[in-house]
């Protein structure tokens, strides 16, 4: 028998195989195991499996579609690698000689430049191995550092050993500034150019695909000025940027980060040719930005593509290269940031670490747990360093090299993500390339329908966010329902000439942000009225049904901030009436069997009616062949696991007058 691709291991579900090949068990050992088992083909496996399932179809139970377009089965066999070249499993792999190491990296905001020198060096004394800082764009008034006075600069390097530490600094305004101040604040520390590392970037078009207006020609001489500056200063900085942020954050899949992120790469290797740069100085300036999110194996997979897609983009520009390794700069998903039970967010946090570790990234950082609601607060930053510590230090995930290699899922999901990549990247090429896509709206086009898809998983509960779309903490609230911070600053309005480019903008977007503003309007309005929305669960008839029905109903109810009140006689139809009646709710659910729902339904609006009650009733299941007989009963509403309960929520609230949030 074929050894098992995938092993159960602790508290991170599953490891790859190579992984546990390392362990302490010679080779001959483990073939002597797997000699006393008779051969399995993979027919004999599809057999038993239909058997099992007795009658159900394969391809509909087991085999699963995610918005990467393609289907990944239950279950993957050695003879699956024999489909993927050699070369292209080499190249997946990182080019590392002895461990998996990588920069912890903590970006620093605060606006005061002696605030923000001391965390910085904080940061450095507590493990963080590298340093970015933001500077907010004009005007500003968001999230960013101020400088004052340029002395500011080497008074924000005070005290940070540039020649051990890279520096980011996101201020593409002033980055050829920027490139005098490390050099002079590096020499005077007695450090030798080469050894500053880190990036200073100027990127036209992450910058435009967020904005959607630029002066690109403009912005590209400034690029390519700084591209110069930065190589005749001996340093190891990188200057240009392939930043698949702005297509994660807008809701993209996978396989569209790697496409357009590769494609972004391919426009500038286009550009700075044909001003005369080489190829292998070009390589050497490049950095990716990979966003990884919270499903495990196809984020791994994803770093593990990039590599192979660049080295095929590399060959495509000059086949006489041995493509260098891609240095790529993973950064945990904004995407799946919560504003509700925000400790949820380092759960979410540390499964995207291990995912891009494991996937061999060069620099990580993690986004702290609060950082939806606004600034960042110390706990929240020393949480996200620490978690990078564990991994290192406790895990040891710096330990083995490309643990995915050999896997026979991962090195499958490897090359069906690199494939539909490149197909896609071929698809943006024959449109002329990113920036001519991004002006047919090409791009914006394919992200929005995987976005449509993704938010309707989470709408439907589908796709489960802890704390906000299900399992609620019905206590929790944002101070005084404020709407969550606004995102940076666009740049000031500029007058649309011949040269500069407009598009349609990539939007930013969380997929918490609808749920989010469901509860938050329930709040407003408690703030604003003085009354909670309420919901009473009259819970009778079946015992096993309605109390399923009303551990689904409090579950949903109060993801929408309902205060949810339960039937204290469970069973009793009279008394629960009662009940309802001195809860004074807004809501009665009535929660029991499907066959119940008719009989009682009429009472129930009669008793209430009678009583001076208007709450409007509704019914917690899906009786599909008696809605119009129940909606004659007075039932007004129904909420179930077959509908888009966000839509159910939102039109319950305006039901009761609860405006919605902006």
């Amino acid at each position: 028998m074929a050894s098992p691709s995938l092993i159960w291991c602790g508290a991170f579900g599953v490891f790859p195989n190579s992984l546990y090949a390392r362990m302490p068990m010679s080779q001959d050992r483990f073939s002597l195991l797997g000699s006393d088992f008779p051969a399995v083909s993979t027919d004999a496996w599809h057999r038993k499996i239909e058997e099992d399932l007795q009658g159900a179809p394969f391809e509909v139970r087991l085999v699963w579609t995610p918005p990467e377009g393609f289907p990944v089965q239950p279950f993957y066999r050695a003879e699956d690698l024999d489909a993927i070249p050699e070369e292209q499993r080499r190249a997946a792999r990182p080019a590392r000689a002895a461990t998996n190491s990588w920069h912890i990296r903590q970006d620093i905001a605060s606006a005061d430049v002696a605030h923000a020198n001391r965390r910085a060096r904080e940061a450095l004394g507590r493990g963080a191995t590298a340093l970015g800082f933001i500077f907010p764009p004009e005007p500003r008034n968001s999230p960013g550092i101020r400088l004052a006075a340029p002395a500011d600069r080497a008074r924000l390097l005070d005290g940070i050993p540039l020649a051990e530490t890279p520096i980011h600094i996101d201020h593409p305004a002033a980055a050829r500034s920027w490139l005098t101040t490390l050099t002079e604040v590096a020499a005077r520390q007695g450090a030798p150019a080469a050894a500053l590392a880190g990036a200073l970037v100027i990127d036209p078009l992450a910058w435009l695909a967020r904005q959607g207006h630029l002066a690109f020609s403009k912005a590209v001489d400034e690029m390519h000025g700084l591209f110069l500056d930065v190589d005749a200063s001996g340093t190891a900085l990188h200057t240009l940027c392939a930043d698949a942020r702005p297509f994660h954050e807008a809701g993209a899949s996978a396989v569209q980060e790697l496409a357009f992120g590769v494609a972004a790469a391919s426009e500038y290797l286009a550009l700075l040719t044909d001003r005369g740069i080489a190829v292998t100085q070009i390589a050497r300036r490049l950095r990716f930005i990979l966003p990884v999110g919270t499903r495990f194996f196809m984020e791994i997979a994803k770093l593990r593509a990039l590599r192979v897609l660049y080295a095929q983009l590399i060959r495509a520009y000059t086949a006489d290269m041995e493509a260098p390794p891609p240095y790529t700069e993973a950064r945990t998903s904004r995407w799946s940031l919560t504003r509700y039970d925000p400790h949820a967010n380092i759960l979410r946090a540390t499964t995207q670490a291990v995912a891009a570790v494991l996937g061999g990234c060069d620099e990580l950082t993690i986004h702290p747990h609060d950082a939806a609601a606004g600034p960042a607060s110390d706990f929240a930053l020393r949480i996200a360093r620490n978690v990078q510590l564990l991994l290192k230090h406790e895990a040891s995930l710096d330990a083995v090299i490309d643990p995915g290699a050999g896997a026979y899922y991962l090195e499958t999901l490897t090359d069906q993500l690199a494939r539909h990549a490149w197909a896609l990247f071929q698809q943006i090429e024959a449109r002329g390339g990113l920036l001519e896509a991004l002006r047919q709206g090409f791009v914006q086009r394919e992200i929005q329908a995987v976005r449509e898809e993704r938010t309707h998983a989470v709408a439907t509960g589908r796709q489960v966010l802890v704390g906000t779309n299900a399992y609620p903490n019905p206590e929790e609230t944002l101070p005084d329902a404020a709407p969550p911070p606004a995102p940076p600053d666009a740049p000031p309005a500029v007058a649309i000439s011949e040269e500069t480019i407009t598009i349609a903008p990539l939007p930013t977007h969380r997929a918490a942000e609808a749920f989010e503003a469901v509860r938050r309007a329930a709040e407003a309005h408690h703030h604003r009225t003085g009354h909670r929305p309420t919901a009473f669960l009259l819970s009778f008839g079946p015992s096993a049904a309605a109390k399923a029905r009303a551990a689904f109903s409090r579950n949903v109810l109060g993801c929408a901030g309902f205060a949810v009140r339960d039937n204290p006689v469970p069973g009793a139809l009279e008394e629960g009436i009662q009940a309802a009646l001195e809860s004074r709710a807004d809501l009665v659910i009535l929660c029991s069997a499907n066959e119940a729902y008719l009989p009682a339904a009429p009472t129930v609006n009669a008793h209430l009616k009678d009583g001076g009650c208007n709450a409007l009733i509704v019914v917690a299941g899906d009786p599909a062949e008696l809605p119009t007989a129940l909606q004659e009963a007075g039932v007004d509403a129904f909420i179930h696991r077959n509908q888009n309960l966000l839509e159910a929520l939102t039109q319950l609230q305006q039901r009761l007058g609860i405006s919605p949030q902006a």
